[in-house]
């Protein structure tokens, strides 16, 4: 959620794409998707409850609107996946929001039969929010598909997609420290409204970046 206007912000000096990405959903402005060196990337609106705000689209604010919700991530699933032949595109990246909580459960059934019949050979991973940092290789008992639970946390996580691997976990590889600017190695300082310290001393704030965030 922290990255929906990040293509406004001038402190990242992120490098262009090099690539359209695509926002054309006529309802939800939230998804988008984009193909980069073999890899769909696809955005989806899968909260975990009803969300409010100008993030999201009309029909997240309400449960009663899930139902329609599911069925718009999955036309737009559907969309992208089809558009590109399997031997373009090597590996898939979803980003989904808090999505493996239980209301979203009728999308991940019809996700993992849509996969299981056509594409059980595109790596596929699952990017969503959670409280707590977790990750299950073969989610949906599938093989070919990682799921990547991350944690509320100032530094963000380094994902590298390696389409000319074989194995799923070679294929999507993550860093959770090496992005920290103010230690070598301890787990990143989670937000400060979650009020739970996670970094113990290890952060001394020596970066820019870090400054009034450890404080506990």
């Amino acid at each position: 959620k922290h990255l929906f206007h990040y293509n406004n912000r001038t402190d990242l000096n992120w490098p262009a794409l090099g690539t359209t990405v695509y926002r054309d959903h006529p309802v939800r402005h939230e998804l988008f998707a984009f193909s980069l060196k073999e890899t769909l990337f696809l955005g989806l609106s899968l909260p975990g409850i009803a969300k409010n705000g100008d993030e999201f689209s009309e029909g997240t604010g309400s449960n009663s609107d899930r139902t329609q919700l599911h069925r718009d991530n999955e036309e737009w699933t559907t969309r992208w996946f089809e558009k590109y032949p399997t031997d373009e595109i090597k590996a898939v990246v979803i980003f989904a929001h808090d999505a493996v909580e239980e209301t979203n459960q009728p999308f991940w059934n019809w996700f993992a039969k849509f996969v299981r019949k056509d594409y059980t050979n595109v790596n596929i991973l699952i990017v969503h929010d959670s409280h707590d940092f977790d990750e299950e290789a073969g989610y949906l008992s599938m093989e070919n598909v990682y799921l990547l639970s991350v944690d509320d946390t100032v530094t963000p996580i380094k994902i590298e997609v390696d389409t000319t691997a074989t194995v799923l976990l070679d294929v999507f590889q993550h860093n959770r420290y090496e992005t920290c600017w103010c230690s070598s190695y301890h787990k990143p300082t989670q937000l400060k409204t979650n009020n739970i310290p996670s970094c113990n001393g290890a952060c001394d704030e020596s970066h820019a970046h870090c400054k009034g965030s450890s404080l506990f």
